[in-house]
């Protein structure tokens, strides 16, 4: 059994961890798997997924790890066809923090409807990914049989989450930066061979 210091200091190692694969790419789908991927390493969770909001009330999953075959099939499709609960709660401003999801509406989808297995995941834990107020997505993790966060682990989750709502709008900014440098190259090699015409 872990001390109170042990599992501290477990917390602390998971941020750390966190935050120096966050450090290592400016590249958006590379930083959030490897991302995603680290978090459910150091937390012992199954599985996981991004969803980042691209504009008003749409999302686009943006990373994924070891997803139930239900939620895999036709090329993830369960995971890109339509909104739900949690997508929907937080949009209209009714998810702020990190909450146990008691029953997932893309899992019971597929129980109901018998479309694939599960592997006995039914609840997981979602997280809203947010900068400075700014709503841009949300971090999903579960394990097969747990249908209970502690508040230490949501806890946990909001600070990642955190740490991925800042990492976003860095790589955003850096995006932004690159695109400016080309349209900037761009247009003086048009003015170049546009004068040197004339």
């Amino acid at each position: 059994m872990k001390t109170p210091k042990d599992q501290h200091y477990d917390e602390l190692l998971i941020l750390k961890t966190i935050a120096e694969t966050l450090n290592q790419s400016n590249d958006m789908e590379q930083m959030l798997q490897k991302t995603l991927m680290k978090l459910l390493e150091l937390t012992q969770m199954q599985t996981g997924w991004i969803f980042l909001l691209q504009k008003e009330s749409v999302y686009e999953l943006s990373a994924d790890h070891r997803l139930p075959p239900a939620l895999s099939r036709d090329d993830k499709n369960p995971m890109r066809c339509s909104d739900c609960l949690c997508q929907r709660l937080y949009v209209t401003g009714g998810l702020n923090q990190a909450v146990t999801i008691i029953e997932c509406e893309r899992l019971y989808n597929a129980i109901t409807q018998c479309t694939g297995e599960t592997h006995n995941l039914t609840h997981h834990a979602t997280t809203p990914i947010t900068v400075r107020g700014e709503r841009l997505g949300l971090l999903n993790v579960g394990s097969p049989g747990k249908e209970h966060f502690s508040k230490e682990e949501l806890t946990l989750l909001e600070s990642v989450a955190y740490q991925l709502g800042t990492a976003i709008e860095r790589v955003r900014l850096y995006e932004q930066k690159e695109k400016q440098a080309v349209d900037d190259i761009s247009r003086f090699i048009i003015n170049y061979y546009t004068i040197g015409t004339k």
